[in-house]
């Protein structure tokens, strides 16, 4: 027996079968039809089934088309939200449909939830050994198995495309650098025009200047700041240091010995005074160590002409490399 159909009716003497709000048995019904699905869906998940393909398809395609809210309703902000929230769900989408699209994920999951490991073997020793015929053989496999890989790797045509494309870059790249290392490095044209002009006769380059055949001439140059002499009639080697003071070569060698066996001390004294115990460092720590005691040595000068050397060869692969290109690569090789 089926009830009449009330009707919604508010007033001071409501008529018979009415009552204030009237429930639409069509939305009742659809309403407690997805209440069934869903607790059809939760047990399916409490008997360990997954969804396929197509109901996860379905499932982000409603999710994705029926807002729990009103979007117009929304501030800018919220309505950016929900925009963005879509397009993650239409990306998951996407990405189980084309990614996924053999099901092996919800293969792997059924499979390894499934496993029994109380059949395993817990005991080593029990454990069945390997021959030697049976390490070749999954050795041999192995090996089948990369070269398998590594030729879908190198006949797929996008992989193809993308180490062509590396090149291709990576010579444009050494291109534009030979280039800039060629303006450098080109003679100016004043230089140039010196080039068929002959030298002055019976005239030698000392350092303190020109001579001419009567006097013996100098070699010498600045060697670190510091000017060097060297007298072949004496045979002695002289060095000027920036202050006025000047040495021979026996005393800077003896004084450059003093201060590295003086730097030796100093490195072992702070090796002791760091490892007091005297347990021995590992192999990581000593070359820390190690690393920082010629760091520090360096002058600030020389650090700052690395640096920027660092900063220019940056500044010189990202305007050469782009950021868009470095996106688009890192999107091609995710794929």
């Amino acid at each position: 027996m089926s009830l009449t159909n009330a009707n919604s009716e508010i007033s001071a003497h409501p008529g018979k079968n009415s009552v204030t709000h009237a429930t639409d048995r069509a939305a009742q019904a659809a309403d407690v039809d997805r209440k069934m699905r869903f607790y059809g869906v939760i047990e399916a998940f409490r008997a360990g089934k997954l969804p396929d393909n197509q109901q996860i398809d379905e499932t982000l395609q409603y999710v994705n088309s029926h807002s729990p809210v009103k979007v117009n309703e929304l501030s800018p902000d919220g309505q950016k939200l929900i925009s963005d929230s879509r397009d993650i769900i239409e990306t998951a989408r996407l990405i189980v449909k084309d990614k996924n699209a053999d099901e092996l994920f919800q293969n792997f999951i059924w499979h390894t939830t499934e496993t029994d490991f109380n059949k395993a073997k817990v005991d080593t020793d029990a454990a069945t050994p390997i021959t030697k015929d049976d390490a070749k053989k999954d050795g041999r496999q192995a090996i089948a198995n990369l070269r398998t890989l590594l030729t879908l790797v190198l006949t797929n045509s996008e992989a193809r495309k993308l180490l062509s494309d590396i090149q291709l870059i990576g010579r444009d790249l050494f291109a534009r650098g030979a280039i800039k290392a060629g303006e450098k490095a080109r003679p100016t044209h004043e230089q140039l025009a010196q080039v068929d002009d002959a030298a002055p006769s019976d005239n030698f380059a000392s350092s303190t200047g020109p001579v001419g055949t009567t006097a013996t001439p100098q070699v010498g140059g600045t060697v670190g700041g510091r000017q060097v002499t060297h007298d072949p009639k004496t045979g002695n080697t002289i060095i000027t240091h920036p202050d006025g003071t000047t040495q021979t070569a026996g005393s800077v060698g003896q004084d450059a010995k003093a201060t590295a066996q003086a730097h030796l001390d100093e490195t072992r004294a702070a090796m002791s005074a760091e490892n007091p115990d005297g347990t021995k460092k590992t192999f990581k720590e000593r070359i820390v160590a190690g690393y920082n005691s010629v760091t520090d040595r360096i002058p600030d000068e020389r650090r700052d002409q690395a640096q920027e050397h660092v900063e220019r060869a940056k500044n010189f692969l990202r305007d050469e490399f782009p950021e868009d290109r470095r996106d688009q690569f890192i999107y091609r090789l995710k794929k």
